[in-house]
């Protein structure tokens, strides 16, 4: 069985036009918000990628300074634009808008435009997708090329063509270059579908092949920079021994459903949407006694990213879930965008409009108190960068977050990392 219609609607006009619009309004948005430097991993993704620009590749073994896929992208546009913080967060800028795109191609795939234009306006004013949009971190990264390699799939499954499993596959391999971990949890996606979908393709093969060949040049790489091709999977090791032991992480099986639900200042009225999208879902399956293809493929997405990333266990002694933060939530909004536009589309004129008027106006309002609260964060940091740019032969004493501010502004200004 097929997860679409064996063949969808032509585009015309009216959908490059929305499309056009909703990007339009996702980079005006982004822009208005960026929120640029933050004071965590920003400062090692952007130092090993103007190592890179220097022509310098280090041996590293922290994970950060090896996730290419974040830091080889943020080389190029500072090679091509100059250091800057706008430079570093360009590679965020355009895979979060990108990732607003691929949610309407995928509800226009899975349904049809109208409920394709609700779901990507969503996703588009989200407020958790436009911080992140604006951190220089791997997360809107991630979260584009996680979306593409399933809407790629998608593709496939609707047209059977090579091309798309084999574009799928480097997608899914993309995963591995961002944040190496994701791409095995991300895997159990695809048993769920075959288990759900009673399905098993032989062109799967294709995008299992590329998406290994992906991993391959990935440790092709690591030979050529650090002599050995496993150095990526030695220092992922050495970090989840390290995880598995430290107590800073958040673990509990609810703290997304938390931040879907009740402290809802990172994603306002998406789970709610969401849960309403999926609740409706149920209903209409039920009492059709049958799912549509598109609406189960949607639930499944959600419903299983949501759950591996929540439920996966990945230490034993103690037993162990997987580590949560806010932004990791980049991995599972895009389904769950669909299901809200899916919700939106099918209620009448009347309550759709009462839920953008809650929706827009507190997304942004949101948006702008998490661009703001980042400001607050890093005022003191960047006032005592300024306190010692202007000092240099005092002796000043701060915290890490102050030292953090003096590095990261250093380096975009020439400055070797001490």
């Amino acid at each position: 069985m097929s997860a679409v219609r064996a063949a969808g609607e032509p585009w015309v006009a009216r959908d490059r036009i929305a499309l056009l619009a909703l990007l339009a309004l996702a980079t005006l948005g982004r822009a208005a918000f960026f929120t640029g430097y933050f004071g965590s991993d920003e400062v090692t993704y952007t130092g090993a990628a103007l190592d890179i620009v220097r022509g310098e590749w280090s041996a590293a073994n922290y994970i950060g300074s090896l996730r290419y896929g974040v830091n080889l992208p943020m080389a190029l546009a500072m090679w091509a634009l100059g250091p800057g913080v706008w430079s570093a967060g360009l590679w965020g800028f355009l895979c979060s808008v990108g990732e607003v795109a691929l949610v309407f191609v995928a509800a226009r795939l899975l349904w049809d435009t109208r409920t394709a234009f609700w779901a990507a306006l969503v996703l588009a004013l989200l407020p958790l997708h436009v911080t992140l949009a604006g951190r220089l971190i791997a997360d809107a990264p991630l979260g584009f090329v996680l979306t593409a390699s399933i809407v790629l799939f998608l593709a496939g499954e609707r047209s059977g063509k090579v091309r798309h499993y084999v574009a799928a596959g480097l997608a899914a391999g993309l995963v591995f270059w961002i944040k190496e971990v994701v791409l095995v949890l991300y895997a159990g996606f695809f048993v769920f579908y075959a288990l759900w979908f009673r399905r098993l393709g032989r062109r799967w093969l294709w995008m299992s092949a590329a998406a290994t060949g992906m991993v391959l040049a990935n440790c092709v790489l690591m030979w050529a920079v650090n002599g050995d091709p496993l150095h990526i999977f030695n220092v992922a090791r050495a970090s989840m021994a390290s995880f598995s032991v430290s107590s800073n992480f958040d673990t509990g099986a609810g703290y997304y459903f938390r931040y879907l639900l009740v402290d809802v200042r990172h994603t306002w009225l998406l789970g709610g949407l969401a849960a309403g999208g999926l609740g409706l879902a149920l209903w209409r399956a039920r009492r059709a006694r049958r799912w549509d293809a598109g609406t189960k493929f949607a639930v499944l997405w959600a419903v299983a990213l949501v759950a591996i990333f929540s439920f996966a266990v990945v230490g034993l002694n103690p037993l162990k879930l997987v580590s949560k933060q806010t932004n990791y939530m980049a991995i599972f909004l895009a389904p769950l965008a669909l299901l809200a536009g899916y919700a939106l589309a099918a209620v009448g004129t009347r309550v759709r409009t009462l839920l953008l008027l809650a929706y827009i106006p507190g997304a942004l309002v949101l948006g702008a108190l998490e661009q703001q609260a980042t400001a607050v964060f890093t005022a003191n940091s960047k006032a005592f960068r300024a306190f010692v740019e202007a000092h240099p032969h005092a002796r000043v004493y701060g915290t890490t977050n102050n030292y953090r501010a003096v590095q990261f502004f250093g380096m975009l200004e020439g400055r070797p990392r001490a």
